[in-house]
């Protein structure tokens, strides 16, 4: 695995490559970093990741996170809790999906956390994603 700068590095030269702009993150008064949307943060991981893949690529990602806006709105990633993980994938599995199902849903939102950690560090978010990580390995 690359170092994280030289991931943010190579992010950043294919961010500029697709003529994506990477706005700069939102700020509460206090100064916190608020993340992108899940909406946007699938974008960007689209666009980033999405080159040369095919269509399920594109149709697997857009249906997990159709779910979790479903589920728990569109929020900035960082605003989500492990109750919200928790809750999730009650959800998924209410709605009869199969466990492969559930932990494919899980990979993506997991994927588009992480690549969005590494381009901002958080701590709560980083708290997510290891319940995102725990959530994905015991179902």
């Amino acid at each position: 695995m690359w170092p994280e700068h030289l991931e943010q590095a190579w992010a950043n030269i294919r961010l500029q490559h697709l003529g994506v702009l990477s706005l700069p993150p939102v700020v509460h008064q206090q100064n916190e970093y608020v993340g992108p949307k899940v909406s946007d943060a699938l974008e960007t991981y689209l666009a980033l990741k999405g080159a040369g893949k095919g269509d399920l690529f594109f149709t697997t990602n857009r249906r997990a996170v159709s779910y979790l806006i479903e589920a728990l709105s569109d929020q900035p990633i960082d605003q989500y809790t492990s109750t919200d993980a928790s809750k999730f994938r009650d959800i998924l599995f209410a709605r009869k999906l199969s466990s492969n199902s559930v932990k494919r849903g899980f990979s993506v939102i997991k994927a588009l956390v992480q690549l969005n950690l590494s381009r901002k560090r958080h701590n709560h978010a980083q708290r997510l994603l290891r319940t995102l990580i725990c959530l994905h390995v015991t179902m």
